[in-house]
Protein backbone atom coordinates (compact mmCIF):
# COMPACT_ATOMS: atom_id res chain seq x y z
CA UNK A 1 0.00 0.00 0.00
CA UNK A 2 1.02 3.26 -0.79
CA UNK A 3 0.76 4.78 2.68
CA UNK A 4 3.53 2.59 3.89
CA UNK A 5 6.23 3.25 1.38
CA UNK A 6 8.34 5.26 3.32
CA UNK A 7 11.12 6.28 0.64
CA UNK A 8 10.12 8.06 -2.17
CA UNK A 9 7.76 8.35 -4.98
CA UNK A 10 10.29 9.72 -7.61
CA UNK A 11 9.57 6.78 -9.95
CA UNK A 12 5.91 7.59 -9.81
CA UNK A 13 6.25 11.43 -12.12
CA UNK A 14 5.33 11.97 -15.08
CA UNK A 15 6.83 13.18 -18.46
CA UNK A 16 6.68 16.57 -20.20
CA UNK A 17 9.10 18.89 -22.01
CA UNK A 18 7.92 22.16 -19.97
CA UNK A 19 8.70 20.64 -16.34
CA UNK A 20 8.32 21.80 -13.22
CA UNK A 21 11.10 19.91 -11.33
CA UNK A 22 13.96 17.74 -11.84
CA UNK A 23 15.24 14.39 -11.26
CA UNK A 24 17.71 14.40 -7.82
CA UNK A 25 19.83 12.29 -6.28
CA UNK A 26 19.87 12.62 -2.11
CA UNK A 27 22.22 10.41 -0.01
CA UNK A 28 20.26 9.28 2.82
CA UNK A 29 22.09 8.77 6.04
CA UNK A 30 20.32 5.04 6.70
CA UNK A 31 18.77 4.56 3.39
CA UNK A 32 21.79 5.49 1.22
CA UNK A 33 21.34 7.32 -2.21
CA UNK A 34 17.39 7.88 -3.39
CA UNK A 35 15.82 9.25 -6.32
CA UNK A 36 14.38 12.44 -5.11
CA UNK A 37 12.25 15.12 -7.16
CA UNK A 38 13.01 18.72 -7.02
CA UNK A 39 10.67 21.79 -7.87
CA UNK A 40 12.55 24.22 -10.16
CA UNK A 41 9.22 26.58 -10.11
CA UNK A 42 6.17 27.11 -7.67
CA UNK A 43 4.03 24.58 -7.86
CA UNK A 44 0.74 25.11 -6.63
CA UNK A 45 -1.09 22.45 -3.90
CA UNK A 46 -2.95 19.48 -5.99
CA UNK A 47 -0.89 20.49 -9.32
CA UNK A 48 0.64 17.82 -11.03
CA UNK A 49 4.60 17.23 -11.02
CA UNK A 50 6.36 16.96 -14.10
CA UNK A 51 9.95 15.77 -15.01
CA UNK A 52 12.02 16.00 -17.97
CA UNK A 53 13.14 12.37 -18.76
CA UNK A 54 16.49 13.76 -20.45
CA UNK A 55 16.27 11.15 -23.15
CA UNK A 56 18.64 11.76 -26.04
CA UNK A 57 16.30 11.83 -29.25
CA UNK A 58 18.12 9.76 -31.26
CA UNK A 59 18.23 7.14 -29.10
CA UNK A 60 15.04 6.97 -26.84
CA UNK A 61 11.50 5.69 -26.98
CA UNK A 62 9.18 5.49 -29.48
CA UNK A 63 6.38 7.51 -27.39
CA UNK A 64 8.70 10.29 -26.47
CA UNK A 65 9.75 10.77 -29.58
CA UNK A 66 6.18 11.13 -31.10
CA UNK A 67 5.54 13.70 -28.33
CA UNK A 68 8.22 15.56 -29.30
CA UNK A 69 7.35 15.56 -33.01
CA UNK A 70 4.04 16.14 -32.43
CA UNK A 71 4.39 19.04 -29.55
CA UNK A 72 1.33 16.35 -28.00
CA UNK A 73 2.90 17.07 -24.34
CA UNK A 74 1.23 18.15 -21.17
CA UNK A 75 2.23 21.73 -19.65
CA UNK A 76 2.06 21.95 -15.80
CA UNK A 77 -1.04 24.43 -14.64
CA UNK A 78 1.35 27.23 -13.10
CA UNK A 79 3.45 27.79 -16.49
CA UNK A 80 0.41 27.63 -18.88
CA UNK A 81 0.53 31.26 -19.15
CA UNK A 82 4.70 31.12 -19.86
CA UNK A 83 4.28 28.23 -22.55
CA UNK A 84 0.31 28.66 -24.06
CA UNK A 85 -1.33 26.28 -24.98
CA UNK A 86 -4.10 23.67 -23.27
CA UNK A 87 -2.41 21.93 -21.38
CA UNK A 88 -1.20 18.99 -23.41
CA UNK A 89 0.90 20.64 -26.23
CA UNK A 90 -1.72 21.60 -28.25
CA UNK A 91 -3.19 24.81 -29.30
CA UNK A 92 -4.33 26.92 -32.12
CA UNK A 93 -1.89 27.83 -35.35
CA UNK A 94 -0.15 30.87 -34.04
CA UNK A 95 0.37 29.63 -31.02
CA UNK A 96 1.66 26.31 -32.05
CA UNK A 97 3.95 28.68 -34.03
CA UNK A 98 5.15 30.53 -30.73
CA UNK A 99 5.17 27.06 -28.42
CA UNK A 100 7.61 25.50 -31.61
CA UNK A 101 9.71 28.20 -31.53
CA UNK A 102 10.11 27.56 -27.04
CA UNK A 103 10.58 23.56 -28.43
CA UNK A 104 13.37 24.87 -30.10
CA UNK A 105 14.85 27.11 -27.52
CA UNK A 106 14.26 24.49 -25.31
CA UNK A 107 15.91 22.00 -27.09
CA UNK A 108 18.77 24.14 -27.57
CA UNK A 109 19.21 24.89 -24.40
CA UNK A 110 19.25 20.53 -23.44
CA UNK A 111 21.86 20.21 -26.32
CA UNK A 112 23.73 23.16 -24.47
CA UNK A 113 23.50 21.67 -21.19
CA UNK A 114 24.84 18.32 -22.60
CA UNK A 115 27.74 19.38 -24.17
CA UNK A 116 28.96 21.40 -20.72
CA UNK A 117 28.25 18.29 -19.01
CA UNK A 118 30.15 16.40 -21.18
CA UNK A 119 32.58 19.07 -21.07
CA UNK A 120 32.31 20.18 -24.99
CA UNK A 121 30.87 23.80 -23.94
CA UNK A 122 31.95 26.09 -21.14
CA UNK A 123 29.98 28.13 -18.68
CA UNK A 124 30.04 32.04 -19.51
Amino acid sequence: MLENYCGTLAHKTNHSFVANAEFVVFDHPRLGLLPCVLSTHDIEAGEEIFVHYGYNLYNCPEWYEKAWQDGNYPIPDSMKDCFGGNGNGSSSSSEGEEESANAQTAAEGEKAEEQRKNGILKEG
